[in-house]
């Protein structure tokens, strides 16, 4: 699982970059536990919280579509398109108080790759 290693270690880097981003804002609002009304810190956590959510099933999902022998160009391709989106939609979030370009694509594309991940291996079990 070489490559699904890859790709484990830059998404810990982008999510320990946006738990280290709402510890910055919790010292520097200080606020202890939720957000206390605070917008800047609530978009922070949603972030995180939003990361957290869906990395750790596209990794599982990546590793299992490595150990059925899916073709490395594959694996590069889910794994950067992932990465990528998630860190489009952090930024969306980020930058916008609504709606936006980087949340929406980011959050849609991260879908499709736990989405077709999740195909892939249910085709490569039953076959």
């Amino acid at each position: 699982m070489i490559i699904t290693s890859l790709y484990a270690g830059l998404f810990a880097i982008l999510l320990l970059c946006l738990t280290l981003n709402v510890v910055r804002l919790r010292r520097e609002h200080k606020i202890g536990l939720l957000d206390e009304g605070n917008i800047v810190l609530r978009k922070a956590i949603r972030m995180h919280g939003n990361a957290t959510e869906t990395i750790p099933i596209l990794l599982i999902l990546m590793g299992l579509a490595e150990s059925n022998a899916a073709s490395p160009l594959l694996l590069h391709v889910v794994g950067s398109v992932g990465f990528f989106c998630r860190v489009w939609h952090a930024l969306g979030i980020a930058k916008s108080s609504g709606v936006s370009k980087g949340r929406l694509f980011g959050m849609l594309g991260t879908f499709l790759v736990i989405l077709f991940l999740a195909v892939f291996n249910i085709v490569c079990a039953l076959i």
